[in-house]
C-alpha cells in the first residue's frame, strides 16, 4: 500500500491567538498519547483484527458467513463501484463508531484502491491476493479498543449441570480457551461455531467451568526488552482517565425493505463459509490437555468425508511423522490436580447432604 497525501498548503492561518494556543495543547496532548497509539499501528495484524471486525457479526455462525458477507456487498456495492468513501465510512461508524474510526484514518493515507478489499474479502476472507490475511481476531486488541471482535470476547451464555444437558460448541471452545489462553492460534477464531454436544462427552477438565460462572478480565500489558521487564501499562483508559464510556455498537439484524422477485437470485460464493468452519475444525479437535482427535468435535466420523474438508490437514498436519505404538496409545494419563481437587469436593457435597 502506497500512501498517496495531498499536497501540502504552507498559507498562515490568521493571528488567532486563542487557536493558537488550543492547536499546541492538542498536539503536546496527541504527543503524549503517542506511545499507545503506535503500539497498535505499528503492529499490521492488530489494524487487521481491527479494521475487518466491522463486518463481523456476533451471532452468525462460522457456516453462514458467506451469505452473511454477501447481504454487505449487495447492499454496498454501488458506494464501492463509486469509491463513495464518505458514505462508506459512514456505514462503518453507524455500525460500529470505535472500528469505523480506524477505517476513516485508513483512507485518509490516499489510496483508493483499498475499496476493493471489501469485495474480496466478502469472497474470500483475504483482503489482498496471494497473501495471508489479516483478519484474525486478537483478544487484546479487543480490550484496548473497547471493540469485542471474535466470540471468545462474551462470556459463557449458561450454565451446565446435567449430564444429559446439550453445551454449546461455542460455549465449549470458550471453556478450552482456559487452557489454551496463550495460545495466540486457538484464540484467533471469530465467527461463532455451531452445534451443541453432550456434557457427558465433553472431556472432564471443563465440567467444572461448565457448571460454574467465570469470565475472562484483561488486567495489563508487560513490555520486554531483552528478557527484562521494562514496564506494566494498566491501559489508556486506567492510565489517563480519559475515554469516552458508551460508544454502542449498532449490531442488530434488519429484514431489506425490498423483496426479491420469484426470479431474483444472488450469486453467493461459499469459499469464507468454508475457510471460517475449517478454522473452527482446526480448533475443535483439541480437547483441554491439548490432545488431538476427530471425536473431539462431536460430529459423526462421516462428516469428514464431506467436499467442504477437501485438502484440508486439521488432523495429519503435525502428526504425518508420528508414530505411536500400542502401549502409548492406551496409556492412561494422571488427572490434572485442579481435576483432583473438584472431585474431592464433589465428594464432600455429596456426604454432606447425605
Amino acid at each position: 500500500m502506497t500512501p498517496r497525501l495531498p499536497q501540502p498548503d504552507m498559507r498562515p492561518a490568521g493571528n488567532n491567538k486563542n487557536r493558537k494556543a488550543h492547536d499546541g495543547r492538542t498536539v503536546l496532548l496527541y504527543l503524549r498519547d503517542i506511545r499507545c497509539f503506535m503500539s497498535l499501528s505499528i503492529h499490521p495484524p492488530s489494524l487487521g483484527s481491527i479494521l475487518w471486525s466491522a463486518l463481523w457479526q456476533p451471532d452468525i455462525d462460522c457456516n453462514l458467513v458467506s451469505p452473511w458477507l454477501a447481504s454487505f456487498i449487495n447492499a454496498l456495492d454501488h458506494i464501492i463501484n463509486d469509491r463513495r468513501l464518505e458514505i462508506l465510512v459512514k456505514v462503518l461508524a453507524l455500525r460500529r463508531p470505535r472500528v469505523g474510526i480506524w477505517w476513516l484514518a485508513l483512507f485518509l493515507l490516499g489510496d483508493l484502491d483499498i475499496i476493493h478489499w471489501f469485495r474480496r474479502y466478502a469472497e474470500t476472507l483475504m483482503e489482498k491476493r496471494a497473501s495471508a490475511t489479516l483478519s484474525a481476531p486478537d483478544p487484546v486488541v479487543s480490550a484496548w479498543t473497547g471493540s469485542k471482535q471474535s466470540f471468545l470476547d462474551y462470556d459463557k451464555t449458561k450454565q451446565y449441570k446435567g449430564l444429559n444437558d446439550l453445551v454449546s460448541r461455542e460455549d465449549l471452545l470458550r471453556c478450552r480457551l482456559i487452557f489454551n489462553s496463550q495460545d495466540r492460534y486457538f484464540a484467533s477464531l471469530s465467527w461463532r461455531p455451531f452445534g451443541h454436544i453432550a456434557m457427558r462427552n465433553v472431556e472432564l477438565e471443563l465440567w467444572p467451568y461448565l457448571e460454574s460462572d467465570y469470565a475472562f478480565v484483561y488486567d495489563s500489558f508487560a513490555w520486554y526488552q531483552d528478557g527484562k521487564l521494562l514496564h506494566v501499562s494498566r491501559g489508556f483508559r486506567s492510565e489517563t482517565g480519559r475515554h469516552v464510556k458508551c460508544v454502542p455498537d449498532d449490531l442488530e439484524r434488519r429484514r431489506s425493505e425490498t423483496n426479491c422477485h420469484a426470479g431474483c437470485h444472488h450469486a453467493i460464493k461459499l469459499e469464507s463459509s468454508r475457510i471460517s468452519t475449517l478454522n473452527m475444525l482446526s480448533r475443535a479437535i483439541y480437547d483441554a490437555t491439548g490432545g488431538r482427535h476427530w471425536a473431539n468435535t462431536a460430529l459423526p466420523a462421516t462428516s469428514r468425508q464431506h467436499w467442504w474438508l477437501r485438502d484440508w490437514e486439521g488432523l495429519d498436519s503435525w502428526d504425518i511423522s508420528i508414530k505411536l505404538n500400542h502401549e502409548a496409545d492406551n496409556a492412561v494419563r494422571p488427572p490434572s490436580r485442579f481435576l483432583l481437587d473438584w472431585i474431592r469436593r464433589q465428594t464432600q457435597d455429596s456426604q454432606s447432604n447425605v
